[in-house]
């Protein structure tokens, strides 16, 4: 078995999505003039985020545990053969849930369930039915679910109730777009036998689509940091920006290791949030 590269273990065990939307949260909090993101709903989106990851890659390693080794991504051969560690993770998350949930208020408990029951119809619509194929192939539905609900749960912890600049809202929302096609299309390989409801698993609409929305996303962040300041439209547009980057490569590595790297690069917001905090200067 080829040794896997330790920077891959966050994807292995579902980590860069959680830790990526904890970023932008604590990045939207400091640019919203808000004292910070309160720690309860950070911390209830980090378990929620892990959750969700961790329930759909271990729905997935079961459902496909008879196709043959290479028949599925990295991420996904890892987790068929460490159920258990990912299980574990589950108990952890739920308990970093547990925690936060009696701490929040009122609006962000109405919130944060309607936000849960549009994940529970994203999954029955994407991933537990086939309801997707009555849909128009020619829009990303699948990949525009994931879009609505990451940047709406980060805006929500960023802070409830208040209001975020427009463009930047956009241009994080165009970020997930463009990141999630990009996956979506060096895997649809892998999709064709597992995820059916990708937007590129039956050749889906044109290769370009993810350098549009992530160039969209770049020039809207361009956008923010003239009118409206902070260091959030700053990361987004260099997150955008390197992600094109990532979209020119080619070949096999590129095939499975391009997920990992593109959600990694989220990680951008932690830098910008270390920079407007000062947190170790």
């Amino acid at each position: 078995m080829t040794p896997r590269p330790l920077w891959l273990l966050p994807s292995f065990l579902c980590l860069d999505a959680p830790f990526a939307a904890l970023g932008w949260t604590l990045c939207l909090a400091r640019d919203g003039r808000v004292a910070g993101a309160r720690g309860p709903e950070s911390a209830a989106l980090f378990a929620a985020v892990w959750l969700v990851y961790l329930g759909d890659r271990i729905f997935d390693a079961r459902r496909h545990r008879s196709l043959p080794p290479g028949a599925l991504p990295p991420r996904h051969e890892w987790a068929r053969r460490h159920p258990f560690v990912l299980a574990s993770l589950v108990g952890v998350a739920a308990a970093v849930g547990a925690v936060a949930l009696p701490w929040l208020e009122t609006r962000a408990l109405l919130a944060g369930g309607a936000l849960a029951l549009a994940t529970g119809i994203y999954f029955g619509v994407f991933r537990l039915s086939r309801l997707h194929r009555r849909m128009p192939r020619r829009l990303p539905t699948k990949e525009l679910g994931i879009v609505f609900v990451f940047t709406a749960g980060v805006a929500l912890a960023a802070g409830v109730g208040r209001p975020f600049p427009a463009a930047t809202l956009a241009s994080l929302g165009l970020l997930v777009l463009g990141n999630c096609l990009l996956i979506a299309r060096v895997e649809r390989g892998w999709d064709r036998l597992g995820d059916e409801a990708a937007y590129f698993a039956d050749t889906g609409g044109p290769d370009c689509l993810p350098e549009a929305a992530l160039a969209a996303s770049c020039a809207l962040g361009a956008f923010a940091v003239f009118r409206d300041g902070g260091a959030a439209p700053v990361a987004l547009a260099l997150c955008a920006a390197a992600t094109l980057g990532v979209a020119r490569w080619r070949g096999e590595a590129a095939r499975a290791r391009t997920q990992a790297l593109a959600d990694g690069l989220h990680w951008l917001a932690w830098g910008a949030w270390i920079v407007q905090s000062g947190v170790f200067f």
